[in-house]
Formats: C-alpha cells, structure tokens, sequence
C-alpha cells in the first residue's frame, strides 16, 4: 500500500494489491541480478525496461490515478524500493508514456528532510574529475564548463587538488556542489560508499557526516551509484543524497546505476543551461533536462552542445551523418533516468 499525505489534504491509503512482498523481493532480486552481471548491455537494457513497466502497473499508475491533478508528488520509497526509478515507470503497446511526463516526481529519505527552504544559488564548487587508478572519464571534465557558466561565482577543485580533505574544507562555502568522479556503493559495506577523489581516497558517508555541517542549496553527484542504497537492506538513508540533506543541504541529484559518460556530461550540460537561470526549481530542471536528452536527436544536441558531441560527429563517415543526426540515440531509460532529485 502507499500512504498519501500533503498539505489541506487528509492522509489517504492507496491500496497497491499486485505489490506483495514476495513479488517485489523477486522483481528487485532480478532486477539487481541482471545489474550486477551487466556483461551485455542489451540485457541490463532489457531489465530496467522490465522493471519500469511493472513499476507502472503495480504502483506508480494506481498512485497517480488515485491522485488526479497533482503536478509534484515526493515518493518516499521504502526498502528494496528505493532502488527503483520509478519516475521513468511507463506503460503503451506503441509509443511508450512514462510518469514523468505526467508528474514530476522527486524523491525523498524520510518526512523530516522534506521541510528545509530552499536557498539561493550564487556560488558553486566543482570537483573533479580526479586522477585515479579507475578508468578515466573523459566527458566528466568537459560538463565542467557548462556548470560553471551557469553562475556568477565559482571555484575549482581539479587533479591533484580534488582530496578528500579539500572537498570537505570547501563545501561549507558554497551554495552548490559538483562533484563529477567515479562513485560506487558497496555491495557489503554500505558506509564505504562514496566518491573517488584524488590520491584514490574515498568520501566515504561517515566523512560527510563527520565533516561539518552545510548549509547550501544543491549538491549535484555527477558519477556512478551516487544514489543506490544498499542493495541488500535496501535503506533509503544509507545513500549520498540521504546523508547530505542530514548534513543541511536542501537537495541532492545522484544516480542509481552505473550512468554512461557521455549522456551523463549531456544531462548536466541541460540541467545548468536552465538552472538557476531560465528555471528556479532544480527538480524541474532535471525533469526538463532528462525530457530532452530523452527526446531530441543527435543533430539538436550537437547544435546545443558541440563541446561534448562535435568530436563524435568529425569522427563519422561523411555518408553516415544525417542518418546520425536523425537518431534518439539516449532515448532508453538506462542513459536519462538512472538521475533522481531528493529533497526540496
């Protein structure tokens, strides 16, 4: 069942009969199987088109349609749930229509976090990407640019400086966090999860929740698994964003997979070309941003952004351009929807 709940409204039970526990242990089991053996691609494709579609038909469908008319809903997704992108559930024999295109749908840790004010964004720092002894990741310094230009004042953490200690030094001083590096959860140790920064040190979650307290607007984690929580408690506050808000941030974007590269770099270069200028709420701005990166074709995000797609584009064969500039190429939830939005 889903417990419904909001302001001049009387907390109303959604009775969810296809959501027993034993299917979903199932469901998410499967779903996490086919993850953590994601030796082809089209099969971990395959799963999160699964998992959505029957995200839709046992939860999200019957959620929304016991909620006509409601533009925002905060998902509170407990246990195995939490794992889930339910925003890109869907349902359609043809076209496919996913929640977000009714909704937006943000998430969140638990009740209390969900009542901080949202605070101006001026000031943003970004980190990254660090050296380290995992795979580079080329596009994660190219979205750097286009963070920065989204606001008057910035500050760089990059190579060598990315540390643990400096990232912590600095956080405190600035509205907005970027970190674009290599995360991970791990699989047994829920509190060594974190980011990679330089000197291969990790900012684990006992470093944030040890490392002061901070007071600004957004913090934004550019990199893999930012947001899953530990596979096998499945506890929403055991994540980054979960053990940020605690810390006093209003919101955080994190991911729930191993995001790819480039559609990540993509994303972040959307999100910042609308927030905070042309739009006030981040939450929409991702939801904008993963609309688009979903929908346009290669040709409109090269015009958008040629510092991230027209090396790509020099790279093909005359012949093959305009059948390349006519694709969807990041049209599969795997590249827009691994992205979610706690907090306010």
């Amino acid at each position: 069942m889903a417990l419904a709940a909001g302001a001049g409204r009387a907390p109303a039970v959604i009775w969810l009969p296809a959501l027993d526990e034993t299917v979903v242990h199932a469901r998410v089991s499967a779903y996490l199987d086919v993850y953590g053996d994601r030796t082809s691609g089209a099969a971990w494709q395959a799963a999160v088109d699964e998992i959505t579609q029957w995200s839709w038909e046992s939860m999200i469908g019957p959620v929304l349609a016991a909620l006509p008319g409601e533009e925002h809903l905060i998902l509170v997704p407990t246990q195995l749930l939490g794992l889930l992108p339910l925003h890109a559930a869907w349902h359609g024999t043809g076209a496919r229509h996913y929640a977000c295109d009714d909704v937006l749908l943000t998430y969140g840790a638990n009740i209390r976090l969900l009542h901080r004010e949202p605070r101006p964004a001026a000031t943003v720092l970004t980190v990254g990407p660090p050296p380290s002894t995992l795979a580079p990741l080329p596009y994660a310094s190219r979205e750097i640019p286009y963070v920065q230009a989204a606001f008057p004042r910035h500050r760089a953490l990059v190579d060598e400086a990315a540390t643990v200690g400096n990232v912590l030094a600095e956080a405190g001083r600035h509205d907005v966090l970027h970190l674009a590096c290599h995360g991970l959860t791990h699989p047994t140790e829920p509190l060594d999860s974190g980011l990679l920064l330089a000197g291969d040190q990790w900012l684990t979650l006992p470093r944030l929740l040890t490392g002061g307290e901070l007071r600004g607007r957004l913090a934004v984690l550019s990199a893999c698994e930012t947001a899953l929580a530990h596979p096998q408690s499945g506890d929403e506050a055991l994540t980054l964003p979960g053990v940020l808000l605690s810390t006093g941030l209003s919101g955080a974007i994190g991911s729930l997979w191993a995001v790819p590269d480039l559609s990540t770099a993509l994303l972040m270069a959307r999100f910042y070309s609308l927030w905070p200028g042309r739009e006030p709420s981040p939450a929409r701005a991702l939801r904008q941003a993963q609309r688009w990166l979903r929908d346009s074709t290669n040709a409109e995000k090269l015009a958008a952004f040629p510092g991230l797609l027209g090396d790509v584009f020099d790279a093909l064969p005359a012949a093959a351009r305009t059948l390349w500039g006519r694709a969807r190429q990041h049209a599969h939830p795997y590249h827009w929807a691994g992205f979610v939005y706690y907090g306010a």
